[in-house]
């Protein structure tokens, strides 16, 4: 919706995705996870988005910080950005090597407070939906227990 995007003020015309996945990649290596063993980035140069920077931004460090939080013995992060399904889409995963999650878990994180972590409020995927959504984009999580989390969001592409 569009009072999603005026709520920050930050709409950018063809905002690079690349951009925002690197800056979070930056804050994710300064906020010295040590247990992180790796940050890899496959990126190609992706389409420009318009989007609200800020609310993408924000988006993206609540799933980087729930990927960092499900590593506690350490793991790897990955950026990445599969083919998108609808055409026209720019998409942008985060996956990590962490605990995953089963069924039952998967099936309720969008829910507000909902949390399998000890601390936390249970609204970082909640506001990361709605973030989303609030740019006419879409997330998508796929878990596997002991293996680990993919969180794949899509915006759409800009008009040329």
């Amino acid at each position: 919706s569009a009072e999603g995007r005026a709520a920050s003020g930050s709409v950018a015309p063809n905002f690079s995705i690349n951009r925002a996945a690197r800056r979070s990649i930056i804050t994710c290596r300064s906020a010295s996870v040590a247990s992180v063993t790796t940050a890899r980035v496959d990126l190609p140069e992706l389409p420009l988005a318009q989007i609200d920077r800020l609310l993408v931004s924000r988006a993206l460090t609540n799933v980087i910080e729930n990927a960092l939080h499900a590593m506690p013995k350490g793991g790897s992060l990955r950026f990445s950005s599969p083919p998108s399904d609808p055409p026209g889409m720019v998409t942008l995963s985060v996956t990590d090597t962490g605990v995953g999650m089963d069924a039952a878990a998967l099936a309720r994180i969008f829910e507000p407070y909902f949390s399998t972590k000890t601390t936390g409020t249970g609204l970082g995927l909640t506001i990361a939906q709605r973030n989303v959504a609030a740019n006419g984009g879409r997330i998508q999580v796929e878990a596997e227990p002991g293996v680990g989390t993919t969180v794949t969001m899509a915006f759409p592409v800009a008009a040329a």
